[in-house]
């Protein structure tokens, strides 16, 4: 099966989903990238067509990262739609980084969200793209580590330089929405730790709850008591 027949049955199969039970789906639309006009055609289909909700894009494709230039005119197009997106890490195409013998969403996926991340906004991607909501997976790969050393949103975001007048204001709307770690801590006090750090880099509004399919919390007893004191 070629590849964009593959992806073009992923897309209908999540747009039968979603007008099947409306009420329990919604569904996101995948993108050939780094295929800029084949790309742009399906995001078109996808929204227009079809209908889904938003898109989702890989963290790196083939190792073209999210703040790369030859995706200039996609992100124009996601910006012109107001487009939602969904963030999702793929493996680092950097072979050093798969030596270690771990699997690739044990270390390596926070990660490359992290180079996802400082690309997008060290090439003011963020910034021209301000109508365009983003939503990280995994609760923004490290993000939560800046914070853990006092760092706000703000500050984690200008770590190497003072942010000039225009990525000031792309921070400002950028509002980083982020999903909780699909982890459990067991025997332990389960999300605490997470919880306690996400507070640092992003506002209640700014998180969505997502869990993995199907779930087991029987063995976190913190989470209950999380979502009941600290509803998200």
């Amino acid at each position: 099966m070629r590849p964009l027949v593959g992806l073009r049955r992923c897309n209908e199969f999540s747009a039968k989903l979603v007008h099947a039970r409306p009420d329990r789906f919604g569904g996101f639309g995948c993108l050939p990238l780094p295929d800029i006009d084949a790309s742009l055609e399906e995001f078109s289909f996808a929204l227009n067509v079809l209908r889904l909700d938003g898109i989702v894009l890989f963290t790196n494709s083939n190792g073209v990262y999210l703040g790369d230039p030859i995706l200039e005119p996609m992100f124009e197009e996601l910006e012109r739609r107001k487009t939602v997106v969904f963030v999702h890490p793929n493996p680092s195409p950097d072979l050093v980084a798969h030596s270690l013998g771990l699997p690739d969403n044990l270390l390596d996926f926070p990660t490359d969200t992290n180079r996802a991340v400082a690309q997008m906004h060290y090439t003011n991607r963020f910034a021209r793209t301000p109508n365009v909501k983003y939503i990280f997976s995994h609760a923004g790969g490290e993000q939560r580590g800046a914070a853990a050393d006092g760092s706000s949103r703000e500050s984690f975001l200008s770590v190497t330089h003072p942010l000039s007048e225009e990525d000031a204001a792309g921070a400002a709307a950028l509002r980083l929405v982020v999903a909780p770690m699909k982890v459990k801590f067991e025997g332990t006090a389960g999300c605490g730790p997470f919880n306690d750090t996400m507070e640092r880099v992003a506002v209640p509004e700014d998180v969505t709850f997502e869990a993995p399919v199907p779930s087991d919390y029987s063995g976190c007893v913190a989470c209950p008591l999380i979502l009941e004191q600290r509803p998200l």
